[in-house]
């Protein structure tokens, strides 16, 4: 019947596909890697960052790492820091970003099937779009939620639930594709499903122990 018509042309709809950026879409390590360093050189000079160290500012807030490696620094300093590091990466993004292998083919692909493509960051939103020109791949997205328009940052599910409302799609029929534990725990926290994706040999088992779906 009716009924019957009505929930297969739900099952068909297709999904919502949100991705996070760094390291998901774009290759950004290096910028991010080197734009840290070059703070701590500054402010922490003493400090010594491990392979591994570096392998996890990928993921967090920037306030975050910075109060994980410097915990006697006071809000300010951590937000200057912060401040020096998106100057930072800022000038040297058209040096060291590029496009994830295969990223514009899959992008591609999911335009040309009538997919709606967005972006949920833990990056400002500005710093995504500078970052997708600089790859070739701007132009895909239906909308980008960066770290500045929500309050509560990965792994709570807000900057998801801004994606799904600005285009309206629904948490069961949308996937978030990151490329870290906090990004695969966001996506449970909203309902969504979940794929991790990573080429960080660092970054697999945290993400693998996150059991995206």
């Amino acid at each position: 019947g009716i009924l019957g018509a009505y929930n297969k042309l739900i099952h068909r709809k297709k999904p919502v596909v949100i991705f996070d950026l760094d390291g998901t879409l774009i290759d950004s390590n290096q910028c991010v890697i080197n734009s840290f360093k070059e703070v701590f050189k500054k402010n922490c000079p003493d400090l010594v960052l491990s392979e591994e160290d570096c392998a996890n500012f990928l993921g967090p807030t920037l306030q975050e790492s910075f109060k994980k490696h410097c915990p006697n620094a006071t809000d300010e300093e951590i937000e200057d820091m912060v401040e020096q590091y998106r100057q930072i990466n800022t000038a040297i993004h058209k040096d060291y970003v590029k496009a994830m292998p295969n990223a514009k083919e899959l992008l591609d692909y999911l335009k040309e099937n009538g997919y709606t493509i967005a972006i949920a960051s833990s990056k400002k939103t500005d710093t995504v779009k500078m970052g997708l020109q600089v790859s070739g791949l701007e132009g895909y997205f239906e909308t980008i939620v960066g770290i500045e328009q929500v309050y509560n940052h990965k792994p709570d599910k807000e900057c998801l639930i801004k994606v799904l409302k600005q285009v309206s799609g629904e948490f069961t029929n949308a996937v978030y594709i990151g490329d870290s534990a906090s990004d695969i725990v966001c996506a449970k926290n909203a309902g969504c499903y979940s794929i991790g994706y990573t080429s960080n040999k660092l970054l697999v088992d945290k993400l693998k122990a996150s059991q995206p779906n």
